[in-house]
């Protein structure tokens, strides 16, 4: 079953049963859980994000944010970027710290540095060549 929701023009969403997730979702180690996926009930929200320079982190929850970073470096990488920008705004820090966590631990990021033009409101990724 996939119903397909109108979130944002830059995002596709859509719900899907588990037992019928299917594409290039890659499976989460512990939970063995397709992500990046968010839980309504006994459905899954799937996200698909556009693999481009920059990401807005605006439309994920928080308890998203890691899995989508881990997500989408992964996938940055394989299409051929060396350089990603995620926004996570500037809030009181939470996001930032939750991005900069994900990337610190990702074996494909080289260094990461706050984007200093955007005030602490983005991070820059350097990816493994």
């Amino acid at each position: 079953m996939r119903k397909a929701l109108a979130c944002s023009p830059a995002l596709d969403t859509s719900i899907a049963n588990p037992s019928s997730l299917i594409g290039s979702l890659i499976t989460n180690r512990q939970s063995r859980i397709p992500y990046p996926v968010s839980r309504i009930g006994r459905y899954w929200l799937v996200h698909n994000v556009p693999i481009e320079p920059a990401l807005d982190l605006h439309a994920f929850a928080p308890h998203d944010v890691s899995s989508v970073v881990e997500e989408y470096v992964r996938l940055a990488h394989e299409a051929g970027l060396r350089e990603v920008r995620l926004i996570h705004g500037r809030g009181i820090g939470v996001q930032r710290g939750i991005v900069q966590n994900a990337l610190e631990r990702h074996p494909l990021v080289v260094e990461f540095y706050d984007a200093p033009e955007s005030h602490l409101g983005a991070t820059v990724a350097i990816l493994r060549s």
